[in-house]
């Protein structure tokens, strides 16, 4: 027991410290082909930050949360998706694109991830600091999902991942969001969502016959896991 703990700690620690050093260096990210071609350049973790920061300081409510969610969340959120099989993700509220990144680099060469993020500076952040020719980023609510995807020529996805914060929408908003998702998503897809609170239950379970939950402490604060499914 004793060394599995200290082997789960190493875990934890090798992450944080990975964050640490890779916020203090600064330094771009890029992803390659396998002929070793820069298919995506990709924002230092030192702008993400600093760019989520100054944007938690000005919309606090909207966000939620003064850090990026950490590897940990990330991983946790990701752990569902197959991505030897998955042509098209779709992300809610992308934020500064933590978990964006973390997609582009396990997804497939020919595969597309489409992000929404209504917040302007967050958008503008995404659209400017990320060259990948597989992201798709727009500024349209989460409820234009099936819109947006039509006008792009691309059909339905395989997952939805979400951060949006379903507590504290206009109820009628959360429920067009809801109806769009389980329209537009997979028959066999799934709906991949991470809060702050339990709300997101009262709109998931109308739609979705099976929902697994998970909880991650290793974040600030402490996230929820929802993973909807039919």
């Amino acid at each position: 027991m004793a060394l599995e703990v200290m082997a789960n700690f190493s875990f934890y620690a090798s992450h944080v410290l990975r964050g640490l050093f890779n916020i203090a260096i600064g330094a771009e990210e890029f992803i390659y082909d396998d002929q070793g071609n820069i298919i995506s350049k990709l924002p230092s973790k030192r702008k993400q930050v600093l760019v989520f920061a100054k944007n938690f300081l000005k919309e606090p409510v909207m966000l939620g949360a003064a850090f990026p969610s950490s590897q940990f969340v990330v991983d946790k959120v990701l752990a569902p998706i197959d991505f030897e099989n998955s042509k098209l993700i779709v992300e809610y509220g992308a934020g500064v694109g933590n978990i964006s990144i973390e997609i582009l680099r396990r997804m497939r060469k020919d595969a597309k991830l489409v992000v929404f993020e209504i917040n302007e500076d967050l958008i503008e952040f995404l659209k400017n600091e990320y060259h990948d020719d597989r992201l798709i980023a727009s500024d349209r609510s989460a409820a234009d999902v099936e819109e947006v995807l039509r006008e792009n020529k691309l059909g339905q996805p395989d997952y939805i991942i979400s951060s949006i914060p379903f507590s504290t929408m206009p109820q009628e908003v959360a429920n067009q969001i809801m109806i769009a998702t389980k329209s537009i998503l997979k028959p066999e897809g799934k709906f991949l969502v991470y809060q702050y609170r339990s709300k997101i239950l009262d709109f998931l379970q109308p739609y979705f016959k099976h929902i697994d939950r998970s909880y991650e402490i290793l974040n600030l604060p402490p996230v929820k896991l929802f993973y909807a499914y039919n």
